[in-house]
């Protein structure tokens, strides 16, 4: 093979994660076989997805809320700093419905919300009223 030459693949594409079975919905992921989210917990990078925020899922219950912890910030951009592809990704990851809120772990163990409309980044916010995230929370 020459230098700089990229391998083909004969492997059929995979539509559900190797890892967690979840349906995989974006063409990189249905190419890798393995969605965003498992991507980096499994701590495999590609040229897609290099040095974007890097998220763990700490817990999950379908239409209320996701919550995630902010992982990979010292080589990667934060929760914060990439919320717009962190948004993008849990809709193409989990098909999250439209209000579904969104909360996550920052570095220093503060938990907030990531307000949204959508897909649309609409804010931040302290704190986690109203949702008990459990011992998840507790760091």
């Amino acid at each position: 093979m020459q230098p700089g030459a990229i391998a083909k693949n004969n492997a059929e594409p995979r539509h559900n994660c190797r890892l967690c079975n979840r349906a995989l919905r974006d063409p990189v992921s249905v190419k890798i076989g393995m969605g965003p989210i498992c991507r980096a917990a499994d701590g495999k990078q590609n040229q897609f997805d290099f040095m974007r925020a890097k998220t763990e899922l700490l817990k999950h219950e379908c239409g209320k809320y996701i919550f995630l912890q902010d992982v990979g910030h010292d080589s990667n951009r934060s929760v914060t700093g990439d919320v717009e592809y962190v948004i993008e990704q849990l809709y193409l990851e989990y098909d999250i419905a439209d209000g579904t809120r969104i909360f996550y772990k920052d570095s220093e163990g503060n938990v907030d919300e990531i307000l949204h409309s959508g897909k649309r980044f609409k804010g931040f916010k302290a704190g986690h009223e109203g949702i008990d995230l459990g011992m998840a929370a507790d760091g």
